[in-house]
């Protein structure tokens, strides 16, 4: 009997992950992040104290930084992702050669925002792992906020940390609306689908959304297939198309204003777009569709934002006094 030919073993690629960050572990680890300005750090700082973390931004961006994120990263990074790069890993050396890897990759985590996404937005935590790797801090933790893993389980969850822990910190920190009808999620690509998917389920909260040339289920990094999330319920769940079925009734008694655009030339998320827009238009949901010249790149977005945020606030109730 002849022998069966061996198949070669195919070895799939898998993402960075973690090992865990304990609770146990909130009083002596402290949570590194950047690439902000100094008021947005200052306000996500203070939205960690609120929750009990240790916080702190990266030092402000120099020269050396610029130097040390091209020397460790792949060289399709926007200049943001290599800067704050560099200036991670400059924070590392510095402490490594002062307490040692070991008391580092226990001491401080790093968080940074991310996503199952088909932008750079979707591959910048694979550039800091590279950075990380080269510095010989493998084990260092590096943690996304990613819109595919908005419920991360138990004590882990950012669809609450989004729209429950951070109004709450924004309410009662500045002088604010403090009702749905101040309130607008704005999304750009996967903070796009985000954006409606989370103000979807949170009608109650939000009197306005808007996606950038976003999309509106799940995407694998390609943008080109569906992610399973593991059951029918998490995907149907997960599905802006079909939360809106959902919402009909919902949207009715608590009138939403709905606003989305992409570019023409947006080979991967124009159709689904045109979908939303037809899908609403039936279900008689007032909105706001465009398609505009360009395709999914920074040009277009930068193009509108001034527009469409105006256009957001427009929708919101006035301040008084």
């Amino acid at each position: 009997m002849a022998q069966a030919a061996q198949l070669p073993i195919i070895n799939h690629y898998t993402a960075y992950k973690p090992r865990p960050f304990t609770r146990e572990e909130r009083d002596k680890t402290t949570i590194l992040y950047g690439g902000l300005t100094w008021k947005h750090e200052r306000l996500m700082q203070g939205a960690l104290h609120n929750l009990k973390y240790n916080a702190e931004p990266l030092p402000n961006i120099a020269r050396e930084d610029l130097d040390a994120g091209k020397e460790l990263i792949d060289v399709g990074a926007c200049c943001p992702t290599i800067f704050t790069t560099g200036s991670l890993v400059n924070f590392l050396k510095k402490e490594v050669k002062e307490h040692g890897k070991d008391e580092v990759n226990s001491k401080y985590v790093f968080l940074t925002a991310g996503a199952c996404g088909p932008c750079r937005f979707g591959q910048y935590h694979e550039s800091y792992a590279m950075a990380l790797d080269g510095l010989g801090l493998r084990d260092f933790r590096l943690f996304l906020l990613a819109q595919d893993e908005l419920d991360q389980g138990p004590g882990n969850r950012w669809d609450t940390a989004i729209t429950s822990e951070l109004v709450h910190v924004v309410d009662t920190r500045f002088r604010t609306i403090r009702s749905r009808s101040g309130r607008a999620l704005v999304g750009v690509s996967a903070g796009g689908y985000g954006a409606m998917h989370l103000a979807l389920a949170h009608l109650d909260l939000f009197a306005a959304v808007e996606s950038w040339s976003g999309y509106f289920h799940p995407t694998d990094p390609t943008g080109t297939k569906p992610l399973d999330l593991g059951s029918t319920l998490a995907n149907s769940k997960a599905d802006v198309h079909r939360q809106l079925q959902a919402s009909r009734t919902q949207l009715k008694a608590l009138p939403t204003f709905i606003a989305f655009y992409v570019g023409r030339d947006d080979t991967r998320f124009l159709a689904e777009n045109q979908q939303l827009n037809l899908e609403l238009s039936r279900a008689g949901v007032p909105h706001v569709f465009r398609i505009y010249a360009g395709g999914h790149n920074q040009a277009l977005w930068q193009r509108y934002a001034a527009p469409w945020l105006t256009l957001a606030v427009d929708h919101l109730a006035p301040a008084v006094g």
